[in-house]
C-alpha cells in the first residue's frame, strides 16, 4: 500500500502512527493487530494532517494469508475517512470477491473533487447494478478513470451502464477500461464507442475474450479515429470472433501511437490495407498483434507500402501465413525513419532469404527485437544480420525450436555491439 506524501508499507506495525486512519478496520485484524492497539489508533485524529493534499492508496487487497474479503461496511468505513478534498484515489480490489453491495458502497464515498479514479476489480463479482452504481456516481471533474472489469460476471449490462456514465465526464482526458472475459457483446462495445468524449487525449479497450465481430470493431474504430484530440490509442480484442473487415475512417491527424490486438481473430488482408490507408501522416510508433490470424503475404505487403515516417514499429504475425516473400516485401518498404522495430514471425515459413531482408536493416536501428521460433533460418545468415547491427543499444532475440544453435561465430557477432544490451533465447 502506497499512500500520497508517504512511504511504501509492506507490513503494518503497531507502533507506526501514520496507520492510524486504519483503526478499526477489518484490515487491522487480518494483520493480527491487538484490540489495544485498534483502540489506540481510533483515539488519533491524524487522517486529515495526512492526507490534506489529497490521498492515493494504490493497493487495498485481502492479506493472501487470511483469506478473508472486504465487505461493504468495510469499505464504507474506510472511504468515510477520505478528505472530501481528495484528488486521487486508487484502490486495487483484485481477486476479493466484490461484489456489487460492495461497488454501492465506494460510489457512496467516491469525493466529487476527484481528479483521477483507478478502480481495479478484476476476477471480482461485479454485475450490472454495480456497475450502474459507479457510472452514476463518477465525479464530472475527473481527468483520468481507470476502470479493471477482467473476469467480472457483467455480460452485456456492464459496457451499457457505465458508459451512461463515461458520456457525463467533459473534462476526461484519459481513459482505461478493461472488460477482458467479462461476455461483452457488440451492443455493450457499440455503445462505449458511441459515448466516448471528445476530450480524450490517451485511450485504452481492452475486449479480450469477449463475444465482439466485425460491427463492433468497425464501430469502435470509426469512434476512435473521429476523436479530435487522441494522441494514444490501444484497443485489444484478443479471442474475439471478429472476421476481416475495413476500418473505413482516417485516424485524427492528432494521434502518435496506435496498438491493436486481434490476435485470434479472423483479420486479414482487407483490414490491413484499410488501416494502412487510414493512418494519420505524424503516426510516430505503430504496435500491431495478429498472432494466428488470417494474415498472408499480401496483407503485409499492403500496409507495408503506407505506413508513414513512423519512429516505432511493432508487428507480430506468429502462426500466419507469412513466408520469406512476406518479410521481404516488408523490409522493403519500410521507412527510413524507422529507429525500433519488433518483429514476430515465429511459426512462419520463414527461410534464410527472409533473415537476409532484415540483414538490409539493422544497421539502421537502435533497437531490435526478433521472434524467429520455428522458423528455417541458419546460424550463417543470423551471424550475418548481427554483423552489420552497428547501432544496436538493445537486441532481443527468441530462436527456439529453430535452425540457429547459437554457435561461437554468432556469439562473437554479438560481443561486437559494444554496450548494447542482449537477451537471447536459443533450443
Amino acid at each position: 500500500m502506497q499512500l500520497a506524501g508517504a512511504a511504501t508499507f509492506d507490513s503494518i506495525h503497531g507502533s507506526d502512527a501514520c496507520i492510524a486512519p486504519f483503526a478499526g478496520l477489518d484490515v487491522l485484524r487480518w494483520r493480527r493487530v491487538s484490540r489495544t492497539w485498534r483502540a489506540r489508533w481510533g483515539r488519533l485524529d491524524v487522517w486529515g494532517p495526512i492526507f490534506a493534499s489529497g490521498v492515493q492508496l494504490r493497493q487495498l487487497q485481502r492479506d493472501s494469508s487470511r483469506q478473508k474479503r472486504l465487505g461493504p461496511r468495510t469499505l464504507a468505513q474506510l472511504l468515510d475517512r477520505l478528505p472530501t478534498s481528495a484528488r486521487k484515489l486508487c484502490l486495487d480490489l483484485s481477486g476479493s470477491g466484490l461484489t456489487d453491495r460492495g461497488a454501492v458502497a465506494i460510489a457512496t464515498a467516491l469525493p466529487s473533487t476527484l481528479l483521477e479514479l483507478r478502480l481495479f476489480f478484476g476476477q471480482c463479482k461485479l454485475q450490472k447494478d454495480g456497475c450502474a452504481a459507479l457510472a452514476d456516481a463518477l465525479p464530472q471533474t475527473l481527468a483520468s478513470l481507470t476502470l479493471d472489469l477482467r473476469e467480472c460476471p457483467l455480460h452485456q449490462g456492464g459496457a451499457v451502464t457505465l458508459s451512461a456514465g463515461i458520456a457525463r465526464l467533459p473534462c476526461l482526458g484519459d481513459l482505461v477500461l478493461d472488460f477482458g472475459g467479462c461476455g461483452t457483446r457488440d451492443e455493450g462495445a457499440e455503445r462505449i464507442a458511441r459515448h466516448l468524449p471528445p476530450s480524450l487525449r490517451s485511450l485504452v479497450l481492452d475486449f479480450g475474450g469477449c463475444h465482439l465481430t466485425a460491427r463492433a470493431a468497425t464501430a469502435l474504430l470509426t469512434k476512435c479515429a473521429t476523436l479530435p484530440s487522441l494522441h494514444y490509442l490501444k484497443i485489444g480484442a484478443f479471442g474475439c470472433p471478429i472476421v476481416d473487415f475495413r476500418i473505413p475512417t482516417a485516424f485524427c491527424p492528432t494521434l502518435e501511437r496506435l496498438v491493436l490486438n486481434f490476435s485470434g481473430s479472423g483479420v486479414g488482408e482487407n483490414m490491413l490495407h484499410s488501416l494502412g490507408c487510414c493512418l494519420p501522416i505524424g503516426l510516430e510508433q505503430l504496435d500491431l498483434t495478429l498472432i494466428g490470424t488470417g494474415v498472408t503475404n499480401a496483407g503485409v505487403a499492403s500496409i507495408a507500402g503506407r505506413l508513414p515516417r513512423l519512429q516505432s514499429l511493432g508487428l507480430d504475425v506468429s502462426g500466419c501465413q507469412v513466408c520469406s516473400d512476406g518479410v521481404l516485401a516488408l523490409m522493403d518498404k519500410l521507412p527510413e525513419s524507422l529507429s525500433h522495430l519488433s518483429l514476430g514471425i515465429a511459426g512462419c515459413e520463414v527461410e534464410d532469404v527472409g533473415a537476409c531482408g532484415l540483414t538490409n536493416w539493422t544497421s539502421h536501428l537502435s533497437t531490435l527485437k526478433l521472434d524467429l521460433s520455428e522458423t528455417r533460418i541458419h546460424d550463417t545468415d543470423l551471424a550475418q544480420l548481427l554483423r552489420k547491427a552497428h547501432q544496436l543499444t538493445r537486441l532481443s532475440l527468441n530462436c527456439h525450436s529453430s535452425n540457429v544453435t547459437c554457435t561461437n561465430t554468432d556469439l562473437e557477432s554479438c560481443s561486437r555491439l559494444g554496450e548494447s544490451q542482449g537477451d537471447f533465447g536459443v533450443a
